[in-house]
């Protein structure tokens, strides 16, 4: 590769393969890895690549597609981080392909084969979601896109996938929560009321991102009852969790009336109050989930807490 000079025949001739439709996919492949290597040692190839950044990544989804030959992603992740401004105005259309893909490969048969390319798609949908942070429109369109995957895993039950959904849902919630993430709350909630909690999606591990909810979006948090009710079963249900050996009745009976205030007591009480009492009962359930997970090496101490 050194001995290339970058805007000779020899970057433009890959470019050429990558997009020439009647190409075999073996040398697309090559093409792609060797385009990769020219990004990362050579600065003068940039300039080269620059205006093919969209055909090169669509070019590069379709193989990963057609001939499932999932290394090539990673090219995809040297464009994204190299091509920032040139990949935004197209990210909605990358992501869409992205998460499409996704779905083929968990609903078909041969899933068990196609694990790295699953394991890699999610991060490199978490990457393009960070470079559209601060481009609302942009982002809704990925936002949509992304919400197709996260949906699937959680109402399908892919619990493999779970700490993939959390790290997906903590980059959408940045910024405001738009009423198809609430969907996803409520999904969440069904999850946690319905599975082991403990192994499969511990309060712990959602925690940061209910936090999200709550901080990203307070106003239409606190609108609608149904959402207070479910933040406020899950840190009941988590401190419920942790009394069986003795633990903590100081704080459950304290979270106890910070129920009663807020489910009886709605109208009197400002919303900044409401806040208050949610925020309280939502940093002592954290901290008794991991309390009680630090305890678990030594399950004899737990009645001393």
């Amino acid at each position: 590769m050194a001995g290339f000079e970058p805007g000779t025949p020899a970057v433009d001739g890959l470019i050429q393969i990558m997009c020439d439709e009647n190409e075999e996919l073996p040398v697309k492949v090559e093409s792609a890895l060797a385009i990769q290597s020219f990004l990362e040692d050579q600065e003068r190839a940039h300039a080269v690549v620059k205006p093919h950044v969209r055909a090169l990544v669509l070019q590069i989804l379709d193989i990963v597609s057609k001939a499932q030959i999932d290394d090539v992603i990673s090219v995809v992740d040297e464009l994204l981080e190299q091509f920032v401004e040139d990949v935004i105005p197209v990210a909605a259309e990358v992501a869409e392909h992205l998460s499409n893909l996704f779905l083929e490969i968990l609903t078909s048969d041969t899933i068990d084969d196609r694990t790295p390319a699953l394991n890699s798609i999610i991060p490199t949908l978490g990457s393009i979601l960070d470079l559209v942070e601060d481009h609302r429109e942009v982002m809704v369109q990925v936002e949509a896109s992304v919400l197709k995957p996260i949906n699937c895993i959680l109402t399908a039950g892919h619990i493999e996938f779970y700490d993939d959904v959390i790290i997906l849902l903590q980059s959408l919630l940045q910024t405001y929560v738009s009423e198809p993430m609430w969907a996803v709350y409520n999904e969440l909630y069904k999850v946690f009321k319905t599975t082991d909690r403990q192994s499969i999606l511990p309060f712990s591990d959602i925690a940061h991102v209910l936090h999200m909810y709550i901080v990203t979006d307070n106003e239409s948090f606190l609108a609608f009852p149904e959402r207070m009710n479910a933040m406020i079963d899950m840190c009941q249900v988590t401190l419920q969790l942790k009394i069986s050996d003795g633990m903590v009745h100081v704080k459950w009976y304290r979270k106890e009336s910070s129920k009663n205030i807020l489910v009886h007591a709605r109208s009197a009480h400002p919303k900044a109050v409401k806040r208050a009492v949610i925020c309280n009962m939502f940093k002592t359930a954290v901290a008794v989930c991991s309390e009680v997970r630090q305890n678990a090496k030594n399950p004899q101490d737990w009645r001393q807490l």
